[in-house]
C-alpha cells in the first residue's frame, strides 16, 4: 500500500471519528441540557400517549376537602369539578378539544405522572396498563375562598389573601368567574364575553395602583433618608403640572405620618423628587416591580414603565400610583406581606403538597425569600403608619374589634369616569397572620368600598386559622 493510499485512509478514518465525536456531543447536549424541555413539551406525542393511560390526580384544599375528582360517565371517567365556579381561575380545566388552563395545565406533569424520569420509571410505565396520577393539596381554604367570592359579589375585581410568613395563599378570587363543568356548552359565549370572564384578574390584571403605591414610595423616602417635613398647602406644582389632594384642608407644616394617614398626594409627588427616579425604581424592584414572580401560575409583570424619556412629572405620578404605573393584585398583596414580614418578601404558593397514589410525599411547599424589600426598621416604621391609618386615617372601615389592623387604601383613576377601589393591609399588626389585597374595578373610594370587604374577609380568615 502506497503512502498516498495510507493518507487517504487516515483522512477518512479521522473524518469518521470527528463525525462520531460531533454526534456524541450533539446528542449529549440535548440529553443533558435540553432533555427535560423536550420530554415535557406539549408537542411530545409520547407524553400524550402515556397520559391517556393515566387517571389524572385529584385536587384537595388545605383541609383535605375534595375539589376535583374523576367520576364514571357514559364514555368512561370524566373530570368533575366540585366547585365549578369557585376555583375556575385557580384549578382551571382540561378538555380534549379546548386544552388546559390553570393548575390543570401548569401541574399537568404531576397529575399524569410525567414528572418522573429514568429507566425504572419507564419500565414501570411500559408494563402498567393504567396508573393513577399524583394528587395535589392546595394552600387554599374553601371556606375562606367562598367568603371572598361572596364579599366581591357581582363586582368585577380580585382578592388575594396569603400568609406573609410562608407565602401560602388562603384565597385567590377573580370576578367575574365561569362554570368549568359547563365550559364545552358555553365556550363560544364565554370566550367572546366582553367582561373577559376567562381572564384571571388576580394575577394577570394590570391596574393603576393608586394610593396603595404610597407604601413603596414611603419605603423609598425612608431608605434615602429624605427630609420628612413639608409645608402643606393642598397644592403642589411639579414640572408645570399642579397636583391637588382630595381634601380642601391646608395643614401647614406636616411630616410623613400625617401625609401617609391622610393619603396626601402633594407630599409624595414632592418628596419622590428628592429620592430620584433611579432610587425609586430600585426600591420598587425590591418589591418585585418589573420582575417575574415565581408562582404555580403565570403572573403578569407589574411595571413602572420607566425609560430614557420618562419625565419628572411622570415620576411624581408614579409615586401616587398613577401615570404609567400598573400592578397586579398579587403584586400589591405581596407588598403588604413584605411590610408585615419585617421587609422579607416571601415567594407565594398555591400548592401545599403533592402525593402519589400510594400516599407518599412527592413535593411540598418550601418557604423561600424572593427579596429583601426593605430593612426591618423601615418595615416597622411603615407598619406603624399603616396601623395609624386604620385607627385615625382613611382605613377606618377596615378596623376589627380586639384585633389591630394595618391598612392602606387607594382610589385609582383610570380610563373610565369611576375610579378603582383598592385596599391592602394585614392583621394582627403585632403578629401578622394574613396579608390581603382587594380591588373593585370602578368601585369608587378604596376606604369606603374595598376596606370593608378586606375587614370582613380578615375576620373570617383569623377565625378559621
Amino acid at each position: 500500500m502506497s503512502d498516498r493510499e495510507r493518507r487517504r485512509i487516515l483522512i477518512l478514518l479521522s473524518a469518521i471519528v470527528i463525525l462520531l465525536i460531533g454526534l456524541t456531543v450533539y446528542t449529549s447536549y440535548f440529553m443533558i441540557f435540553q432533555g427535560e424541555t423536550y420530554r415535557t413539551s406539549a408537542q411530545n406525542k409520547r407524553n400524550r400517549l402515556e397520559a391517556a393511560n393515566v387517571i389524572r390526580g385529584e385536587f384537595y384544599d388545605r383541609n383535605n376537602l375534595v375539589l376535583v375528582q374523576n367520576i364514571k360517565g357514559e364514555k368512561g371517567l370524566k373530570r368533575d369539578y366540585v366547585y365549578p365556579e369557585l376555583y375556575s381561575h385557580i384549578i382551571g380545566y382540561t378538555y380534549p378539544n379546548l386544552g388546559k388552563s390553570g393548575l390543570e395545565l401548569s401541574l399537568d406533569s404531576y397529575l399524569t405522572n410525567q414528572n418522573k424520569a429514568g429507566l425504572a420509571e419507564a419500565i414501570k410505565k411500559y408494563f402498567e396498563k393504567e396508573s393513577v396520577g399524583n394528587s395535589i393539596k392546595l394552600t387554599i381554604d374553601t371556606k375562606i375562598q367562598k367568603k371572598a367570592s361572596e364579599l366581591l359579589g357581582s363586582n368585577k375585581g380580585a382578592i388575594v389573601a396569603l400568609n406573609p410568613n410562608t407565602g401560602e395563599l388562603y384565597c385567590m378570587v377573580s370576578k367575574p368567574s365561569f362554570n368549568v363543568n359547563m365550559l364545552q356548552e358555553n365556550w363560544e359565549d364565554l370566550s367572546q364575553n366582553p367582561d373577559s370572564v376567562l381572564f384571571n384578574r388576580a394575577i394577570n390584571g394590570l391596574y393603576p395602583p393608586g394610593s396603595v403605591m404610597k407604601v413603596i414610595s414611603t419605603a423609598a423616602i425612608l431608605d434615602q433618608d429624605v427630609d420628612l417635613s413639608y409645608d402643606h398647602t393642598g397644592s403642589q406644582l411639579i414640572d408645570g403640572y399642579e397636583y391637588k389632594d382630595a381634601t380642601e384642608k391646608k395643614y401647614g407644616q406636616i411630616s410623613l405620618d400625617k401625609a401617609f394617614t391622610s393619603s396626601l398626594n402633594t407630599y409624595f409627588v414632592k418628596k419622590i423628587q428628592d429620592v430620584g427616579m433611579t432610587k425609586f425604581a430600585s426600591t420598587a424592584g425590591k418589591f418585585m416591580f418589573e420582575k417575574d414572580i415565581p408562582f404555580e401560575l403565570k403572573v403578569s409583570k407589574s411595571t413602572l414603565n420607566y425609560n430614557s424619556s420618562t419625565t419628572v412629572n411622570q415620576v411624581s405620578a408614579t409615586a401616587i400610583g398613577q401615570g404609567r404605573a400598573l400592578a397586579t393584585p398579587m403584586e400589591m398583596a405581596l407588598t403588604a406581606a413584605a411590610i408585615a414580614n419585617d421587609g422579607s418578601l416571601v415567594q407565594p404558593h398555591l400548592v401545599k403538597e403533592i402525593r402519589n397514589s400510594d400516599g407518599d410525599l412527592v413535593k411540598e411547599l418550601e418557604v423561600k425569600e424572593l427579596s429583601r424589600a426593605v430593612d426591618p426598621e423601615i418595615a416597622r416604621h411603615i407598619k406603624e403608619l399603616m396601623v395609624k391609618t386604620t385607627n385615625e386615617g382613611t382605613g377606618k372601615n377596615a378596623a376589627i374589634r380586639n384585633v389591630q389592623v394595618a391598612s392602606k387604601t387607594g382610589t385609582a383613576e383610570n380610563e373610565t369616569e369611576n375610579p378603582h377601589a383598592w385596599y391592602i393591609g394585614f392583621a394582627p399588626a403585632e403578629n401578622p397572620q394574613v396579608a390581603i389585597a382587594v380591588i373593585v374595578e370602578q368601585g369608587g373610594s378604596g376606604g369606603s368600598v374595598a376596606a370593608p370587604i378586606a375587614r370582613d374577609l380578615m375576620i373570617t380568615i383569623l377565625n378559621n386559622l
